[in-house]
């Protein structure tokens, strides 16, 4: 069994393991867009994010002092869109190209809420799932243009199957109807391992993705019906 399989029955696992948890959880689902990046890698750097999408589903567990233990498991959408420019034995070479790394995404996070608004800090882990590269040379001489276009074999093939790292976010959360909260929620997400397989130092490159989404989540019982019981 391949290691990323593996650890893609842990983290369902983990998600599975105690069914006291999900027996008092709220359950959630949400759907939102990420704007992605891969940091390093030299040529692959890049101002321009992937533009893709992240959905799924969330349970929070109610702790004391309006704080809360939130986890889920979400399809999400990461990678990068990459263009540069340089001269080469006189001619102008531009470099255009993206990598799309889509993930079975899994976090776990700390919430605290304040009045209307919540902050949320922890960290993830994710499995991939799919892995998509494709570059294209122009080369400009002075008399003439030439084409080269190349599906970048290598990285696919040196892409991690796993990746994990931290992510910190903040949202507004108010009241749908009497089942149901409605919330805005906008998260960063920075990884801390290198989405390849072989180490160079020289050219690490990591996850790094801005997520802006909505959802709804099941009311807390003690709210509902405009009553709120204090928690000892």
């Amino acid at each position: 069994m391949k290691k990323r399989h593996i650890i893609l029955l842990v983290l369902i696992n983990i998600l599975l393991i105690n069914n006291h948890i999900f027996a008092q959880a709220r359950t959630g689902f949400t759907l939102g867009c990420n704007f992605a990046q891969l940091t390093g890698g030299h040529e692959f750097d890049s101002k321009v994010s992937r533009v893709g999408g992240m959905g799924g589903i969330l349970w929070n567990v109610t702790l004391r002092w309006e704080s809360s233990v939130e986890f889920g498991g979400y399809f999400s959408q990461q990678g990068n869109i990459y263009q540069s420019q340089f001269y080469q034995r006189g001619a102008k070479v531009t470099m255009r190209g993206y990598n799309k790394l889509d993930y079975i995404y899994v976090p776990l996070t700390w919430k605290q809420v304040w009045g209307d608004v919540y902050t949320k800090v922890g960290f993830y882990g994710e499995v991939l799932v799919q892995a998509e590269s494709f570059s294209k040379t122009r080369m400009e001489f002075l008399d003439s243009v030439a084409f080269e276009t190349d599906t970048l074999r290598s990285f696919i093939k040196n892409a991690r199957g796993y990746d994990a790292g931290l992510m910190l976010g903040v949202g507004y959360i108010t009241t749908m109807s009497e089942q149901f909260d409605f919330f805005v929620e906008a998260s960063y997400k920075r990884g801390v391992l290198s989405i390849q397989k072989t180490y160079d130092p020289l050219k690490v490159m990591r996850n790094a993705f801005f997520t802006v989404g909505i959802g709804v989540i099941m009311r807390d019982p003690d709210k509902r019906m405009g009553t709120k019981t204090r928690r000892r």
